[in-house]
């Protein structure tokens, strides 16, 4: 590690150090994109919710890698024997604030899957 890299992590670790916690409680703004509307599944079926989360500097970057590991989880759990069919019942993305001094955020994508 550089001289210049060890200044910056201990920059970054300062800016840290200095967050309070009613900071970092920070409501995050409203999404660009309304929730998708969860459909009840009915009575009897098999249900599981997928969920892929991602932690990065900005909204826009973590939201679409919260998505794309969503999407590669339902892939991969339709992939096994019996979930070949599984109906996608409803989708939701949430973003939070998760370090307001770094512009950090949280993103949450779940699915919910019914056979």
């Amino acid at each position: 590690m550089t001289f210049k890299s060890c200044l910056r992590v201990a920059v970054i670790c300062a800016a840290c150090a200095s967050i309070t916690p009613a900071m970092a409680q920070t409501p995050a703004p409203a999404s660009p994109s309304a929730p998708a509307v969860k459909k009840a599944p009915k009575p009897g079926k098999k249900c599981k919710t997928l969920t892929g989360e991602m932690v990065f500097f900005g909204q826009e970057i973590p939201r679409n890698d919260a998505i794309k590991r969503l999407d590669e989880e339902v892939v991969a759990f339709r992939a096994k024997p019996g979930n070949e069919k599984a109906v996608e019942s409803g989708r939701n993305v949430k973003c939070e604030i998760y370090i307001s001094v770094l512009n950090e955020y949280l993103c949450t994508a779940e699915a919910t899957l019914c056979k």
